[in-house]
């Protein structure tokens, strides 16, 4: 719905802990609730991803190694995932 107001509240990349707001969203209930479980599993997801990918970077810092982003992605969400790795 393009009427909702939508405040960003952390950037993309940003470390952030758990329960900490990263988006407002005001608007039309019914609006909101139809997009909210879409919102919350892409954001799961590509936060997930990027946190696993920062473990992986710190682990491998000692080693001088790389890591790389080669592997099968999901779906339709290939460029999201890969966005995430890089962030």
């Amino acid at each position: 719905d393009a009427r909702l107001k939508i405040d960003i509240l952390s950037k993309d990349g940003d470390r952030v802990k758990k329960g900490t707001d990263i988006l407002s969203v005001s608007g039309d209930a019914r609006a909101i609730l139809a997009a909210e479980r879409v919102a919350l599993n892409y954001v799961g997801r590509l936060s997930g991803i990027a946190t696993l990918t920062e473990k992986m970077v710190q682990a491998a810092k000692p080693h001088k190694a790389r890591i790389a982003a080669t592997r099968k992605t999901t779906p339709g969400l290939r460029s999201a995932e890969k966005y995430a790795v890089m962030v």
